[in-house]
């Protein structure tokens, strides 16, 4: 965060809070400005957990590299060959990696996050080389690949998620991770995209490895109308919200496949209009602080 005061002498002061980085701490203990600096390499970023480096030309002989005390990790994409990145604050951008494809690189307060940007003439089927320092990968519960210090996880490559480009509701698929190890560090990482998918997609496509889609697991809504206070809709088909405190709807997802250790940046929910005659109308979402059942609550 930053904290600044409105002008000198005045008392009261502000604190600007993002979940983003803009701001690090150097050598010195001094809080500096978060960007990507140019270096021998090509550019990095070091903060106090990590340190993650991008090359000037992404190739097999200079991977993404990122670091952190217990060891550390290189991954470049399979034929790739000299591609020239982009820069821009703590985003870094190789265009046309491969035929149609054009990955991104965000610098975020854990690492950073790669998407892979396809367009109608890409291939689906797309594959890592990785190599790890004092580290090893292995497939996770969740579909991600658990990044493991002697046996413990301590990061993780979340489970694959591809959307396409829709106006309205992007189109989602959920390709698998197929992780073989080669020895010495040395690890293959391969997904492919569902070309059933890619058929009918709205390009451009998106593989984000640090998205997830999940329904919810529970639903309810209750009615503050006078005889209402202590029905349940739990079994109820939909749910209804507004025009005033009336009708407050429940949704609730299951948190089983939230690391520890790992943070929500941004969540998006989509939900379909059938009744409210206003397309328009507002929508307040609020999280609940105490525990709710869709069975009992009213």
């Amino acid at each position: 965060m930053d904290v600044f005061s409105p002008e000198p002498g005045v008392g009261e002061h502000f604190a600007l809070i993002s979940a983003d980085i803009f701001n690090v701490e150097d050598a010195d203990g001094n809080w500096v400005d978060a960007v990507l600096a140019p270096d021998a390499y090509g550019w990095s970023l070091t903060t106090a957990t990590f340190t993650v480096r991008f090359p000037t030309a992404l190739d097999p002989k200079t991977p993404i590299v990122y670091e952190i005390p217990e060891g550390s990790i290189s991954i470049v994409p399979q034929g790739v060959t000299g591609v020239p990145g982009v820069v821009e604050g703590t985003t870094v951008t190789y265009a046309n990696t491969l035929p149609g494809i054009d990955l991104v690189y965000e610098v975020d307060a854990s690492g950073y996050k790669e998407t892979v940007v396809l367009g109608p003439l890409a291939s689906g089927a797309i594959a890592w080389d990785v190599g790890v320092t004092g580290l090893t990968l292995a497939p996770d519960e969740t579909g991600g690949i658990a990044v493991q210090a002697a046996g413990t996880p301590i990061a993780q490559m979340p489970a694959p998620f591809v959307y396409d480009s829709a106006p309205v509701e992007p189109v989602v698929s959920f390709p698998t991770y197929v992780l073989t190890e080669l020895g010495s560090g040395a690890y293959a990482l391969a997904t492919a995209i569902d070309p059933t998918f890619l058929a009918t997609a709205t390009f451009p496509v998106y593989l984000d490895p640090g998205t997830r889609n999940d329904p919810p697991t529970a639903d309810s809504y209750v009615n503050g109308t006078s005889g209402n206070l202590n029905k349940n809709y739990g079994s109820a088909i939909t749910r209804r919200t507004g025009p005033t405190a009336n009708y407050l709807a429940f949704i609730k997802f299951d948190p089983v496949w939230h690391n520890p250790g790992r943070l929500i940046y941004d969540a998006k929910v989509y939900a379909k209009n059938i009744t409210e005659a206003t397309p328009t109308a507002n929508v307040i979402a609020k999280r609940p602080t105490a525990w709710w059942s869709e069975s009992t609550i009213t």
